[in-house]
């Protein structure tokens, strides 16, 4: 049983620590501009779009909230995001 212990309390310190991290990092970052290139469609269903998605959310969370100011540029393929969203609530809710 003391394994288990062990175990949730390097669980434990290890979530705090990566907390702090990423406050360390969005102090360092500051303000940054980036423009994320959205040019292919969606895969299978809105995978490929979801993905695209993720890493945006990502960065964001990365270097806080507000920190961050996000163009994404769609064309080709890309414009499918919006149509799939049209018709997607989910989808529609991430865009």
């Amino acid at each position: 049983m003391k394994w288990i212990n062990v175990l949730a309390l390097g669980l434990a310190v290890a979530l705090s620590a990566g907390g702090a991290a990423r406050g360390q990092d969005a102090a360092r970052y500051g303000k940054v501009k980036v423009a994320y290139h959205l040019n292919v469609g969606g895969g299978e269903g809105d995978k490929g779009f979801l993905q695209a998605l993720r890493n945006v959310r990502n960065h964001i969370e990365a270097v806080g909230p507000g920190n961050a100011e996000v163009k994404v540029v769609m064309h080709g393929d890309g414009l499918l995001l919006l149509a799939h969203a049209k018709q997607n609530l989910t989808l529609q809710g991430q865009v």
